[in-house]
């Protein structure tokens, strides 16, 4: 922000986990401060933001219930956190575009969201370009971890060939809905039926993949992601072994790979196992010279999606152009927003 300008007045479309970790980390922000926060829950509507995030340095805004009420409440930018899938949350970034508000979205398949319905895409894009605003998805990943940080290694590298991203987490030290996203406390029988219907495992590996590939410059013609119920005392490493269906969950191997013609061109690979050794994010650059990284520890998931949000929203109130836009559109994000380091 420019110094002496007034900070953005955010309003924050969603108060879950991720939602109040916003709202706690603009606590001490001189660029930006909430001033209206939406949730449908019952529980939430109608209480004090302070008391719904459990932070009495918050602003003293009720949380309401009416979203359309807040998105006119005099508002700059939206920061929405209450889905992942592009065609769940579609109705509300719709009404968030209509109301001629920019917005940064936590939903995973917005990082890239011709992936996963190029119909939708095109309605939002056109909406947000009618009002003259962005719309943008956001997060640690996809958003950074298995695709930014790769495109940006890359620039340090030629005639690429190849791009390797490996995500290795424990969600034991996770929050529960992680947990449950990876089976815990399933059955062996019980995760594979779920993960039949797309119901578990990470979404947005096919995201990184395209931005990855557009970012380079490669035309993907074919995908492949597979996703393996690991049980317990199981190495992801190891063959597949025949699975009790009694047997407990202990998270899951899921792999994303990506042609271009007859060339395997990425490679994207999640663990998430109770216990796992060295959690850690790597990148290996296939290409001159042959670059990798290794973060000990992995990203810290919602710490990094809380600033990822806050710094994408930051750009999206003044993007460079409307409509939906991709990191591609907009340069590396920097920790622009003070405040939340102080307790509540």
């Amino acid at each position: 922000m420019t110094p002496g300008r007034p900070a953005l007045r955010v309003c924050l479309f969603g108060l879950g986990a991720i939602g109040g970790a916003v709202a706690r980390a603009l606590i001490g922000s001189e660029a930006m401060v909430v001033a209206a926060a939406v949730d449908t829950d019952p529980a939430k509507a109608g209480r004090d933001l302070r008391s719904v995030v459990r932070a009495r340095s918050a602003p003293s805004v009720t949380v309401t219930g009416d979203a359309r009420a807040a998105l006119g409440s005099g508002c700059h930018v939206v920061i929405h956190t209450t889905g992942s899938r592009l065609a769940e949350v579609e109705p509300q970034l719709a009404m968030i575009a209509e109301a001629g508000l920019p917005c940064a979205t936590s939903c995973e398949e917005m990082a890239f969201p011709e992936a996963a319905d190029p119909a939708l895409a095109g309605k939002l894009d056109r909406l947000a370009r009618e009002r003259g605003v962005a719309l943008v998805g956001a997060g640690v990943n996809p958003g950074f971890a298995m695709d930014a940080l790769a495109l940006a290694l890359a620039g340090a590298s030629r005639g690429i060939s190849h791009v390797t991203v490996e995500r290795v987490l424990d969600p034991l030290s996770r929050r529960r809905a992680f947990q449950k996203k990876v089976g815990l406390g399933l059955t062996y029988q019980e995760a594979s039926r779920l993960v039949e219907a797309g119901e578990l495992g990470h979404v947005g590996l096919r995201q990184s993949a395209w931005l990855i590939a557009r970012g380079l410059g490669w035309e993907l013609t074919s995908m492949e992601e597979r996703v393996r119920v690991l049980c317990e005392d199981e190495d992801p490493a190891s063959p597949r072994r025949r699975q009790r269906p009694g047997a407990s969950v202990s998270g899951l191997h899921q792999v994303l790979r990506a042609r271009e013609g007859d060339r395997d061109r990425i490679t994207l690979e999640m663990v998430m196992a109770a216990g796992v050794e060295g959690p850690h994010d790597a990148v290996t650059i296939t290409g001159t010279p042959e670059l990798k990284i290794w973060i000990p520890g992995g990203i810290p998931g919602d710490e990094a999606t809380v600033s990822c949000l806050v710094n994408a929203a930051l750009q999206a109130a003044s993007p460079p152009r409307p409509g939906l836009l991709t990191l591609l559109d907009l340069p590396l994000r920097a920790g622009a927003v003070g405040g939340g380091a102080r307790r509540p």
